[in-house]
């Protein structure tokens, strides 16, 4: 099911476009281009598969996997509107930051208000459900995000974002906080794929095929 369907399937408009180019217009490319393009290289190849990964960002649990942070409003898994620090590889470095900067900025369609706890990215553990294969967030390369309004399992996304009090009853964005990891173009190239794909709503990863 891809982002479009799963909207559809939450009562949701898709209006991801719409919000998107209204949002990007509401900036100068210039100003993107010498914020966020001229002060970090852009990240590799989005890889495929496990052989992939480990080509690209190395071992699982290194060094790297968490060396860049960002700061997330709302995003403390107690939902007391508290911010979160969230580490990620550093060779995505302009991803984390470019996706960072497009949340808050993005303010026809909530700003950091989009967010909704809990929020995380590194973690040194294997996947979930007893795997034994190591998750995307021991690489610092996958982002979980809104999570206790899309668990795992959900076939759709919760766009409802932050609210006093905790749940998920705070106002419904849609999907415009997911078009923001997914974004693929000039603009915000960030790329993340998106886990609702395989009923993971919350999860972002910078990897395909695994």
């Amino acid at each position: 099911m891809d982002y479009s369907t799963a909207a559809r399937s939450a009562g949701q408009p898709n209006t991801n476009g719409r919000r998107l180019a209204a949002a990007i217009a509401s900036v100068t490319a210039a100003a993107v281009l010498c914020t966020w393009k001229g002060t970090a290289q852009a990240a590799p190849p989005r890889p495929h598969g496990e052989a992939e990964i480990r080509a690209t960002f190395g071992a699982p649990c290194g060094s790297a996997a968490n060396d860049h942070r960002t700061n997330w409003a709302y995003g403390a898994w107690s939902g007391s509107g508290a911010s979160v620090n969230v580490y990620g590889h550093s060779r995505l470095g302009r991803e984390w930051n470019l996706a960072r900067w497009w949340v808050a900025n993005t303010t026809d369609t909530g700003g950091d208000r989009k967010l909704n706890y809990g929020i995380g990215a590194y973690d040194c553990r294997k996947k979930s459900g007893g795997s034994s294969q190591w998750s995307t967030h021991a690489w610092g390369i996958a982002i979980d995000t809104n999570s206790i309004c899309n668990p795992i399992g959900q076939t759709f996304w919760n766009g409802r974002g932050y609210s006093s009090g905790g749940g998920c009853n705070g106002p419904n964005y849609g999907t415009a906080l997911p078009d923001i990891w997914k974004a693929n173009n000039d603009m915000l190239r960030i790329n993340f794929a998106w886990g609702l794909a395989w009923d993971d709503p919350h999860h972002f990863q910078y990897a395909t095929g695994y």
